[in-house]
């Protein structure tokens, strides 16, 4: 089982890799104000369903951020943005439970085919995820230009959040992340 899940997420990063280096959107390419509405929803509500079901996590803004609208904008995005990538992964443990503690030589043709499908659902759906991460990479990078030295410490600071979200996430499924025997 622990195989399948380095293998998925060999691909995941695979599909990262490609979403990160697509080229980058052209002007007639940007989203439209209603759509960029509806994903602002969408990222709201993963925040909401990934506090009730990992437990809430508030998006501190550190005092010396308050005073850049942009800066605290962007933070609120890539929390949502990390709270919607764990929605997928808890979605991919919960869907490969069945397969807890077996191994890959005991499972069945279509077991693995399942495993398979499981994988490649959850790739698919990481997708516009990873590429809005990727986006954010770049926003961060340009944002960081114009922060003092406080203020880059403070939004590295902030990150600690994605790391928290992502050991709720490796709590709530240790019986995936532990030792293979």
């Amino acid at each position: 089982m622990k195989k399948y899940l380095n293998v998925f997420l060999m691909l995941l990063l695979a599909f990262s890799i490609s979403a990160c280096s697509s080229d980058k959107q052209t002007e007639g390419d940007n989203i439209e104000d209603e759509k960029a509405d509806v994903e602002a929803t969408k990222e709201v509500e993963a925040t909401k369903e990934a506090n009730e079901k990992f437990g809430t996590l508030e998006i501190d803004i550190p005092e010396v951020l308050n005073s850049k609208p942009e800066v605290v904008a962007y933070i609120k995005e890539t929390a949502n943005l990390a709270d919607e990538y764990a929605l997928i992964l808890d979605e991919v443990f919960e869907e490969a439970k069945e397969f807890k503690g077996k191994k890959e030589e005991d499972l069945s043709a279509d077991e693995k085919a399942t495993l398979t499908k499981i994988g490649a659902g959850a790739a698919m759906k990481s997708i516009g995820v990873l590429g809005k991460w990727a986006a954010a990479t770049e926003k961060r990078a340009e944002l960081v230009k114009s922060l003092s030295e406080d203020e880059v410490k403070a939004l590295e600071d902030v990150f600690k959040r994605f790391e928290d979200r992502m050991k709720q996430l490796e709590d709530k499924h240790k019986e995936f992340f532990g030792e293979e025997k």
